[in-house]
């Protein structure tokens, strides 16, 4: 059960245990996750790690860059949406995928400083199918809102508004604190809530 059930003084607590409390407060983060790399973070929390602890904040940019081309080189090759004709032979994909792994699997496991040259397969693709998705630690709201229809349970249709969001890259994040540092929001802390067990 979660320690604000049970209304605990967090200060309290660490004191009359003789704990130290985590550096990361210190340095002025909302919580003590991840050492500050956690991935569902928000805008102000990833500009504190900038600010703080810059080697960790471009480390992170750097393997935020390598996941999204294996992220969404991973989706390319397994990707059931397009017709069956476009799709790649399964037997194909173990060999390909074979081929990814072996290109980041030493560098996300911190084995290696960089991963091994690897050419997205989108690059021979036809100009239908070249992209490559974009993949983000953060999202950013959109500001122009859309309409969706929805059923109730009498099957009557109603409208909301939903904001949708769209990937924000730590490496656009880190150019637009440069260039236009009021508009990150400083209210965006973000925070997956790992730490968190409900019962």
């Amino acid at each position: 059960m979660p320690a604000i059930y049970n209304i605990i003084d967090n200060d309290k607590a660490l004191k009359k245990h003789n704990i130290l409390q985590p550096r990361l407060y210190d340095l002025g983060f909302t919580h003590n996750n991840c050492a500050g790399r956690c991935v569902k973070a928000g805008q102000k929390h990833f500009r504190t790690l900038r600010e703080t602890r810059p080697e960790v904040f471009y480390k992170l940019l750097e393997q935020e860059h390598y996941l999204k081309i294996c992220v969404s080189a991973y989706r390319y090759i397994t990707n059931k949406k397009v017709p069956l004709e476009d799709q790649i032979p399964e037997h194909v994909q173990e060999y390909m995928l074979q081929e990814l792994d072996d290109a980041f699997r030493d560098y996300f496991y911190g084995r290696v400083d960089k991963p091994k040259y690897y050419i997205h397969p989108c690059s021979s693709a036809t100009s239908e199918y070249m992209n490559i998705q974009e993949y983000s630690f953060m999202k950013r709201r959109l500001s122009t809102p859309i309409k969706v229809v929805k059923l109730n349970e009498e099957g009557e249709e109603y409208t909301t508004i939903k904001y949708p969001s769209e990937p924000y890259s730590l490496r656009t994040f880190n150019k637009d604190i440069e260039n236009e540092p009021e508009q990150i929001d400083m209210f965006d802390v973000g925070g997956c809530g790992c730490f968190i067990n409900f019962d």
